[in-house]
Order: structure tokens, then sequence, then C-alpha cells
């Protein structure tokens, strides 16, 4: 009957290296994937921000019973303009 155990095993020098290029490019990794999350935060900050914003328009709308609409409208010259000393 066998059984496995563990014992603590000194690496080589190219192990080492080898373990040193892993870590490496496991620091690699966690640095772009930081970088990701930081992109989705914004992105996700910047729609809460605006549906945020629409939601307090709304409100008011609806608080106010009412909204400013743009209208056309024709204006008209009730008086004729001055001529300037230059025209004359």
């Amino acid at each position: 009957m066998s059984e496995l155990s563990q014992e603590f095993v000194p690496l080589t020098e190219h192990e080492l290296e080898r373990k040193g290029a892993e870590l490496a490019a496991a620091l690699t990794h966690l640095d772009e994937l930081e970088e990701q999350r930081k992109s989705a935060m914004k992105d996700f900050a910047d729609r809460k921000r605006d549906l945020s914003a629409e939601a307090r328009k709304l409100a008011t709308v609806i608080r106010q019973k009412g909204e400013y609409r743009e209208k056309q409208v024709t204006l008209f010259e009730l008086m004729p303009s001055r001529k300037s000393r230059d025209d004359a």
C-alpha cells in the first residue's frame, strides 16, 4: 500500500525563471482585467447618470403637470426702424 505525501523541493534556476515568467504573465493579465473593470465601471456610471437625468426630467414634468415645448411664432415689426445717421 502506498500513500502520497508532499515535501518541499528547492527549485532550480531554470524553474525559478519559469515561475518568474508565469508570475509576470499573471500580473499582466491582472492589470488588463483591472483596466477592463475600470472601463466597464465608467460606462456604467455614464449610463446611470444619463438615466437618472432622464428620470429627474420626467419627474419634474409630472410634478408640474406640464412642460415647455418648442412653438413656431411669427414676429411682427410694429414700428419701422429708425434710419441711422449714416443712412441719411
